[in-house]
C-alpha cells in the first residue's frame, strides 16, 4: 500500500468493542483482527465512554490495544453534537498519551457518525490522513434514539451539526447497498423504507436540502470469520428446529414470527421447534411471551437468553434454519453467521442482507406477511433445497478488498 509509506497505524474508533466482562460490538472486533490479518498495520483502537462509566483507561482484548477515554455527553441525546469540542480535546490528549504521533497516522477508521468528529480533528492536524465513517444501520444519523430524539428544534441541531462534519470525511462506507440508500437520501425517507416510525421522524426535518455530500462511497459487507463459524456435526432430531436471535424491539417483528408458526400449526404442522434468543428481560420480550400464550404455543416455542458470542457457533449449528423477519435492518451478522454454519435463512425484502440472495422467492418474504413467512418456512422444510449468496462472506476476503481501494 505504496500510499501509506512511513505511515504504519490504523486507528479505529468506536463506542462498540469487547472488554473481559462484556463482549460487545463482535463485528467491529472481528472487522479489526481481520484489518491486522490482512496489512502491515499497527491497529489501535480508542473507544469513547460515557464520562459517568467507570473509566477503562487502556487494556488488551485478546492481543489488541484498546484505550479507553470518558466523553462528556447532554442526556437523552439532547443537543447531539453540541459537546463535541470538548470531547474532540479529551480524545487528542488521550492519543497525546498514547505516543502516537498523527504524522504516522494512515487511517482513521470511525464507526457511527457520532465519532466522525474525532477522524476531523487529526485530519485537521495532518492532511494526508485517510478518514473514514462507517454506518451500519439503515438509520444512518441515529434520529431515533433518545427521549427527547423527536423535538424538532433538537432534532434539527443533530442533523445540521452531523451533516456539516461528515461532509469533511473522505470515505464513507456502509455495510450494504440499502444502508448507503438511506445515508444518500437522507433527510428524505428511500423509496424501499418500509419502517414507519423513521419514515415520520424524517417529516420532522426542516431543511430537507440539506445532504451528505459524499467524496467516496463504498459498500463493506460485514463478513464472517469462517474460523469461528462453520458447520459440524450435532446430534439428529425428530424435529425441525427453527431459530431466530434478536433484541426484542418492535421492527425486528418477532411477532409475525409467532404468528407464521400458529398458521403452521394450524395446518398440522406439529413437528416444529422455534427457539427465540435475545436479551431477556425486554419490553418487548413481554409483548411476545404474552402472544406466545395468547396462541397456545409454548410447547412450539422456547425463549433463550443471550449467549457468549463464542458459542453461537453451538446454537446455529443446532438449527435447520434461521428466521428474523426484520424490516429495519442494515445487514444483520447473524443471517452470515448461520449460512457460514450451513443453516440457510429467510428475512424480507429490502433489507441489508437481501441482497445478497439468490432466488429471493424462495428466501424473502413480504414485509409483516406471516402467511408467505409460514409458507417458504414449510416448502424448505419439505424440500430442502440449498441457499446460494451472490458474493462470498468471508471477512478475510472482504477486508482485503476494502483496503486494495482505500490504497488507490
Amino acid at each position: 500500500m505504496e500510499k501509506f509509506t512511513g505511515r504504519k497505524y490504523y486507528i479505529v474508533i468506536t463506542p462498540f468493542f469487547p472488554t473481559d466482562t462484556k463482549f460487545q460490538g463482535p463485528f467491529i472486533y472481528d472487522q479489526v483482527n481481520a484489518i491486522i490479518r490482512n496489512s502491515n498495520f499497527n491497529v489501535v483502537v480508542f473507544k469513547p465512554i460515557n464520562f459517568t462509566n467507570e473509566s477503562l483507561g487502556e487494556y488488551s482484548y485478546d492481543g489488541i490495544k484498546v484505550t479507553s477515554f470518558k466523553t462528556y455527553n447532554l442526556p437523552s441525546y439532547l443537543f447531539n453534537g453540541l459537546m463535541d469540542p470538548l470531547n474532540v480535546r479529551c480524545f487528542l490528549k488521550c492519543l497525546t498519551k498514547s505516543g502516537i504521533e498523527p504524522g504516522s497516522i494512515a487511517v482513521v477508521h470511525s464507526h457511527t457518525a457520532s465519532c466522525a468528529c474525532y477522524s476531523n480533528a487529526l485530519k485537521r492536524i495532518d492532511n494526508n490522513i485517510k478518514t473514514i465513517t462507517q454506518y451500519h444501520d439503515l438509520e444512518p444519523f441515529d434520529v431515533l434514539n433518545g427521549r427527547m430524539s423527536s423535538w424538532k428544534f433538537n432534532l434539527n441541531f443533530k442533523v445540521r451539526h452531523i451533516l456539516k462534519e461528515l461532509n469533511y470525511i473522505d470515505y464513507h462506507v456502509c455495510v450494504s447497498k440499502r444502508c448507503l440508500e438511506n445515508l444518500l437520501s437522507f433527510p428524505n425517507p428511500h423509496e424501499n423504507d418500509i419502517y414507519k416510525p423513521y419514515i415520520n421522524r424524517l417529516k420532522l426535518i426542516k431543511n430537507k436540502n440539506s445532504k451528505l455530500v459524499p467524496k467516496h462511497a463504498l459498500i463493506l459487507y460485514n463478513g464472517v470469520d469462517l474460523n469461528k463459524f462453520h458447520s459440524k456435526k450435532t446430534a439428529s432430531r425428530d424435529y425441525f428446529h427453527v431459530g431466530c436471535i434478536g433484541n426484542y424491539v418492535n421492527w425486528k417483528r418477532h411477532d409475525i414470527l409467532v404468528r407464521a408458526i400458529k398458521i403452521l400449526v394450524d395446518r398440522g404442522v406439529t413437528d416444529i421447534k422455534i427457539s427465540l434468543l435475545g436479551n431477556v428481560p425486554h419490553a418487548g420480550f413481554e409483548e411476545v411471551k404474552l402472544l406466545v400464550n395468547q396462541l397456545n404455543l409454548k410447547e412450539s416455542i422456547q425463549f433463550l437468553d443471550s449467549c457468549d458470542h463464542k458459542n453461537l457457533i453451538d446454537f446455529y449449528n443446532s438449527l435447520d434454519l434461521f428466521v428474523l423477519p426484520s424490516v429495519f435492518e442494515g445487514y444483520g451478522c447473524v443471517f452470515t453467521e448461520a449460512h457460514a454454519c450451513g443453516v440457510p435463512f429467510i428475512t424480507c425484502l429490502k433489507q441489508g442482507i437481501s441482497e445478497l440472495v439468490e432466488e429471493p422467492e424462495k428466501w424473502l418474504i413480504n414485509p409483516d406477511d406471516a402467511e408467505d413467512l409460514a409458507d417458504k418456512i414449510n416448502n424448505y422444510k419439505i424440500q430442502r433445497y440449498p441457499q446460494m449468496l451472490t458474493q462470498s462472506i468471508d471477512i478475510n476476503i472482504l477486508i482485503s478488498k476494502f483496503l486494495k481501494r482505500l490504497s488507490v
